[in-house]
């Protein structure tokens, strides 16, 4: 799609959606554009590297129910960023709103993201800046957005992402399972509705996630398995999150919320 400075200023809304990185826009002028947004990049730096992620991208079908690239926006001949889906009365996983979503929706929600960040990885695709933000929750489901940073094959460069891992004192690299990782904790700030992911951009140590889990029998073995399986260098993904979700009790979740608090502002 080409469009004019002009016709991005004049006809296109600025959306201000926090965690999303550059600019989201949207033209309400037109009703059956509302189900799509202008993704525009952050910055014009590695233009060639991010026309050739979004080529590998659209060379597969959409995942449904995500911001999946869907065409390339050019303005005045330059690329300006890409087209996606748009989900209006959303909101991301660290939000107050989610208060008002029932467990189920966020049980739901949380299998969504996991299942598209499989189909993700499916396509030897890794996503790079998983983020609270970049993961919404409606009354249909969950959804990953942003596919700004991600990792295809052969990338020359590594792009920005929010936060990074560590485990046993070394920085876990860009990888499938750091995604996983990444997601586990977006999850539970969802669940236990604090905002954990705000304590591992500062204590980098996915170790300490047990500590969040620990008098939730289920939740304890999945991470337990999982940093297990971290320096396994015979597999490149962790067990997925969808394997226990529906195993997990509310009432426990409850209990363990005022555990977390203590964790978080201790």
């Amino acid at each position: 799609m080409e469009i004019s400075r002009k016709e991005l200023l004049d006809n296109y809304v600025n959306l201000d959606i926090g965690g999303c990185n550059g600019n989201l826009y949207i033209d309400l002028n037109n009703q059956e554009s509302m189900s799509r947004v202008i993704k525009v990049f952050k910055s014009s730096y590695r233009m060639e590297n991010r026309e050739k992620t979004l080529d590998y991208l659209m060379a597969f079908s959409k995942i449904v129910d995500s911001g999946y690239p869907l065409e390339k926006l050019y303005l005045d001949g330059q690329l300006l960023g890409y087209i996606s889906d748009y989900f209006r009365n959303s909101f991301s996983f660290n939000s107050s709103l989610v208060m008002n979503r029932t467990f189920y929706e966020k049980i739901k929600a949380s299998r969504d993201v996991d299942s598209q960040l499989r189909e993700i990885h499916n396509r030897d695709i890794i996503f790079h800046d998983i983020n609270c933000g970049n993961l919404l929750i409606d009354s249909n489901g969950g959804h990953i957005i942003d596919f700004e940073d991600v990792l295809i094959p052969d990338a020359l460069v590594e792009p920005y992402s929010l936060y990074n891992l560590c485990f046993e004192k070394r920085p876990i690299a860009a990888s499938k399972k750091l995604d996983q990782l990444k997601l586990l904790i977006s999850v539970f700030s969802l669940l236990y509705i604090y905002d954990i992911e705000r304590y591992f951009v500062f204590n980098k140590d996915i170790s300490k996630l047990l500590e969040f889990v620990k008098d939730d029998k289920v939740l304890y073995e999945f991470v337990s398995e999982c940093l297990s399986c971290i320096n396994n260098k015979n597999k490149d993904t962790l067990p997925y999150i969808s394997e226990v979700l529906y195993d997990i009790d509310e009432d426990k979740i409850y209990e363990g919320r005022s555990r977390v608090r203590k964790l978080l502002y201790r």
